[in-house]
């Protein structure tokens, strides 16, 4: 038997260092893999967690399934997220036809991934259930009903309470917070009670924020003209945290058909967004009257941001309209002595 004092033979020469590289070192065909954790002290801890000897491609054992869902739990066991993925073709197809488009959702992969509730499922229920009675081959319509069963079943306790508050309260209907999405639809205008001046916009997405003091943030999109052309741009509205149950009319920003004058404001924003979009290039106006414009010049007594205003004078003069003759008074002048008549 060897003597295990043999290895301390210190007259040998020089010892060989632990990390020394073997003659058969990366040999052997085999990946070992590791994760590595921080202990208490900031030590860090390899851990061997396998080891493979053979490469494969992976089979996904749920490629049949129709839909598939994950939950993930935090620590405390409550539920941290939910994840959606709908595999089957003939679903795929429902959801193109009928939604078309979704903030958050890519309605054009492969598999299509829901993140939370299925709110897209929810919000176009009625399309997705007459895209189904239309078909004509039972397996398409029985994916797109167990689509719908999933939605129906998953939100089962808040459909109650929505058919309770949107259904039963007629001309005053409303929703808790929590619930507040569900008749918050992408696409629908919503009606913003601003202090300044109400405005309507096109609801982009909404998302609830906060921890302690929770919102629901609104992006709106808004029309511009850029000088050359139209394009979009987005507002942000927010909702605060409430209480029990609240009518949409007395929100900040609730839906437009919720108003009790839905009619006549859709129609004035027809005719505005018409009058708009006519004023686009270039244009002339005829007027003829006193009138004034906010003039850029400034005495030695008054401020930066003082607003002076030009008084003119304008009439016709053959075909045409000119402005005749301006007035200048200065702001706290009490005289006209420093009046200034000039042809423009």
């Amino acid at each position: 038997m060897e003597n295990p004092l043999d290895q301390f033979n210190w007259d040998s020469g020089v010892l060989q260092p632990e990390d020394a590289i073997p003659e058969d070192a990366g040999l052997k065909l085999e990946l070992r893999k590791y994760d590595v954790r921080e202990d208490s002290k900031g030590n860090k801890i390899p851990l061997e967690t396998g080891k493979t000897r053979e490469f494969r491609i992976p089979v996904d054992k749920d490629h049949g399934s129709a839909m598939v869902v994950t939950k993930t739990y935090f620590g405390d066991r409550t539920l941290k997220n939910t994840e959606l993925v709908i595999r089957s073709p003939h679903i795929r197809t429902a959801m193109v036809s009928a939604i078309k488009k979704y903030p958050g959702v890519s309605l054009t992969e492969e598999k299509i991934t829901v993140i939370g509730e299925p709110r897209c499922l929810f919000h176009f229920r009625k399309e997705l259930l007459a895209y189904g009675r239309g078909l004509t081959e039972r397996t398409a319509a029985q994916h797109v009903a167990f689509a719908l069963n999933y939605m129906q079943t998953t939100l089962a306790h808040d459909l109650v309470h929505y058919n309770n508050c949107i259904a039963k309260h007629g001309e005053a209907p409303g929703l808790d917070f929590a619930r507040l999405w569900m008749q918050y639809r992408p696409g629908e205008l919503i009606f913003v009670d601003s202090s300044s001046m109400p405005w309507v916009g096109r609801l982009s997405h909404m998302i609830r924020t906060g921890i302690f003091v929770k919102r629901w943030e609104l992006i709106l999109e808004r029309i511009m003209w850029t000088g050359s052309k139209l394009q979009y741009f987005d507002e942000e509205v927010t909702i605060m945290e409430y209480d029990g149950f609240k009518r949409f009319k007395d929100l900040s920003a609730y839906p437009l058909k919720y108003h009790p004058e839905y009619h006549s404001i859709r129609q004035t924003l027809l005719e505005r967004g018409n009058k708009y979009l006519a004023l686009r290039g270039v244009h002339q106006r005829y007027y003829s009257g006193t009138s004034r414009w906010a003039s850029d010049r400034k005495g030695d007594y008054d401020n930066e941001d003082d607003c002076r205003f030009e008084k003119f004078k304008v009439r016709p003069y053959g075909n045409s309209w000119f402005v005749l003759w301006l007035k200048f008074r200065p702001v706290g002048s009490k005289s006209s002595h420093d009046r200034r008549d000039r042809l423009l």
